[in-house]
């Protein structure tokens, strides 16, 4: 697993906590849907730098975020 991870889902969880009460932003979750059973990132998301996304994971992002963009036009 990554380094980066555990302090992802740390700042993740400040961020969703933050706007929690606000009418002007939507927090949606778009990496929860990567990690497999164990927690872990599997390969196929990102890119060989371990880091960025790949073409796989912003397909995911999408579906995820597709709903918010049609129901809040």
């Amino acid at each position: 697993m990554p380094d980066w991870i555990p302090k992802e889902r740390e700042v993740n969880k400040l961020i969703q906590d933050y706007f929690k009460d606000s009418h002007q932003v939507t927090y949606v979750d778009i990496t929860s849907c990567l990690y497999d059973k164990n927690g872990a990132l599997p390969e196929k998301f990102y890119i060989s730098d371990r880091l960025h996304p790949s073409v796989l994971a912003y397909k995911e992002f999408a579906k995820i975020i597709e709903p918010y963009l049609i129901n809040n036009k």
